[in-house]
């Protein structure tokens, strides 16, 4: 669309204007103001401690990124509370698995204690039958305390077997499983090998083997060592066999005691007889024999590592089995629920001798006095546990809270920005405010990647402002 503009003179002359073309245009309004500019974000950087300050690495006017360290402050006496800390964690550690260890191996206790009121049951149940009794419920409860007693006995040797222990003396060679492994029934735990002994299976010509024989002394040289070691044959093979060098031989086994220096990585020879053998071997501990699991389980705790001593007895691991604990827990309920049906048998008794015998009534006692003190023992074990844990949990709390602590002593940027103030620098000490626990400002960062400003505006011209999205130009 386009059109003339004429415009009319005073005279009342035409005066022709130039055409334009009609087009969509938009109308601005400026609104003008002052102000001043601001960042967007700041922070005034502060310590939570107080101390020397070691070190610093910045300076002002540097771009800093978030968790930049800014300062360290000189934290030894922090530094020796976490030290003291972890020193206590680990006594506590020690501590607590002293008592769960402890507690098992005092369940040899309360397995005495145990068994204690089982030979008490047992006493009071002869005495029940040397009065004869006919009654046949005092009669079915025997039968059925026989019956639990049992059970239990033998769940009670299926938990003691979670505690494997070693059956011989030896040092251990090589260790096959890791803590929280779960293993079955036979399931090799270590290898032990008793080094005092040692024996050496070497080839000899078979024509010298001829004139060997058992109880024969020998003379013995370990590789690489000067010395003989006395030896004496225990064995000469029967058969004849070629070596690779296409020499017949048959193989003798000397055995020696260890002089304290030789290995199975050693390798030696021998002469018998004034006959040497035909070739080196590697030396052969005697005695050597395998750590197996009695039951599975998942291992709690592993009490060996190689090159270790173990000695018959030593518990080199402790299972754990809920299914084998649940067993031996429901036979205890079974067993005391037999307990508690011969009391009631004896008590209803018909026979009146059987409760007014003195030996019954003895051996009733004798039972109460040992249930008491089973009870007690199960009680002094699982406080102590109880101790230790508490003891642990509040070692743990102590060292978190001491490196927190330490934390504070290394002061990082809490945003990225320009340094526009540094107050404190390296070798400066910082002390209390006073008021708070802060001690007083010693930098302040400013974030410039967006500004803002406050700007007075006309009430009559604030219609004409309008909020706008940065992200939609």
């Amino acid at each position: 669309m386009s059109c003339n503009v004429v415009r009319h003179n005073q005279k009342g002359a035409n005066e022709q204007v130039q055409m334009v073309k009609a087009e969509r245009r938009n109308i601005k309004n400026t609104v003008t103001g002052s102000s001043s500019v601001a960042p967007n974000d700041s922070y005034d950087v502060s310590a939570m401690v107080t101390g020397e300050v070691a070190e610093d690495g910045f300076n002002e006017g540097d771009q800093v990124t978030k968790d930049q360290v800014l300062y360290r402050i000189e934290a030894t006496d922090a530094q020796n509370s976490v030290s003291s800390a972890q020193n206590s964690l680990r006594k506590a550690q020690m501590s607590y698995e002293d008592a769960v260890y402890n507690n098992r191996a005092a369940s040899t206790d309360i397995l005495k204690a145990k068994n204690s009121v089982l030979s008490a049951e047992q006493s009071l149940a002869d005495a029940v039958r040397a009065k004869g009794t006919k009654d046949n419920d005092v009669q079915k409860a025997l039968i059925s305390l026989e019956k639990t007693k049992r059970s239990y006995q033998d769940n009670q040797k299926n938990v003691a077997d979670l505690n494997v222990a070693s059956q011989g003396r030896g040092t251990v060679k090589e260790v096959f499983v890791s803590r929280d492994d779960n293993v079955s029934a036979n399931s090799k735990i270590a290898e032990v090998y008793n080094d005092r002994y040692l024996k050496l299976v070497v080839p000899f010509n078979s024509a010298d083997a001829d004139n060997i024989w058992n109880g024969m002394g020998a003379a013995v040289k370990a590789a690489g060592e000067g010395s003989e070691i006395y030896g004496t044959v225990t064995d000469v093979s029967s058969a004849a066999v070629a070596t690779d060098s296409r020499a017949i031989v048959r193989y003798v086994t000397i055995e020696l005691e260890n002089p304290g220096a030789l290995s199975a990585a050693d390798s030696g020879s021998a002469v018998v007889g004034g006959m040497s053998c035909q070739a080196t071997a590697k030396f052969q501990y005697m005695d050597t024999f395998t750590i197996s699991a009695k039951t599975g389980g998942k291992i709690e705790s592993l009490n060996i590592k190689e090159y270790d001593m173990v000695y018959p007895g030593t518990v080199v691991a402790n299972l754990s089995s809920d299914s084998l604990m649940t067993s031996l827990a429901n036979s205890e309920l079974d067993l005391e629920s037999s307990e508690l049906s011969l009391q009631d048998a004896i008590q209803k008794s018909s026979d009146s001798a059987i409760t007014n015998d003195n030996n019954v009534k003895k051996a009733q006692r004798d039972l109460d006095e040992a249930k008491a003190a089973y009870e007690k023992t199960v009680r002094s074990q699982n406080n102590s546990v109880t101790s230790a844990a508490l003891e642990l949990d509040n070692a743990k709390l102590s060292l978190e809270k001491a490196k927190k602590q330490l934390d504070n002593y290394t002061i990082k940027a809490p945003i990225a920005g320009t340094v526009v103030t540094k107050t404190i620098k390296a070798g400066d000490k910082l002390e209390n405010s006073g008021s708070n626990s802060n001690t007083s400002q010693m930098a302040i960062i400013y974030d410039l990647s967006s500004l803002c400003f406050d700007l007075e505006i006309d009430e009559t011209s604030i219609r004409k402002v309008k909020r706008s999205d940065r992200r939609s130009r």
